[in-house]
């Protein structure tokens, strides 16, 4: 599904969420990212690890800075809050501060939701 995602994200088809084409298109550049699943919402890109709900986040998502810059921030999570990696980036710089910052032991994305933790439900 991801191999999926990333060729009609890049071929720009109409039948999934679509993102800014210049940063797709410098994300998958990076062979660190092209294991997570593409997820574009809200004029932001984030990359997942995991298919279908319940989402994954473990890489760093990047948001919109205006005029064709970018902001890459951490995800945000119950533990702890979004914190700026990078500010007022191009696509190319945004792209290559995600890859540097894939934590270890990340990915590739699982089909399917993300399994859940008995002990928080």
């Amino acid at each position: 599904m991801v191999p999926t995602a990333w060729r009609l994200t890049l071929e720009r088809s109409p039948v999934i969420r679509l993102g800014d084409a210049e940063l797709a298109e410098a994300l998958y550049a990076q062979p660190a990212l092209r294991v997570f699943f593409p997820f574009p919402s809200h004029g932001e890109s984030g990359l997942l690890s995991s298919t279908a709900d319940p989402f994954h986040e473990e890489v760093p998502r990047v948001r919109p800075a205006g005029d064709d810059v970018w902001n890459v921030v951490t995800p945000w999570s119950r533990q702890a809050r979004s914190r700026v990696l990078g500010t007022r980036l191009s696509a190319r710089e945004a792209a290559a501060l995600v890859a540097a910052n894939v934590p270890a032991g990340s990915g590739p994305a699982i089909e399917g939701g993300w399994p859940t933790d008995p002990s928080t439900a």
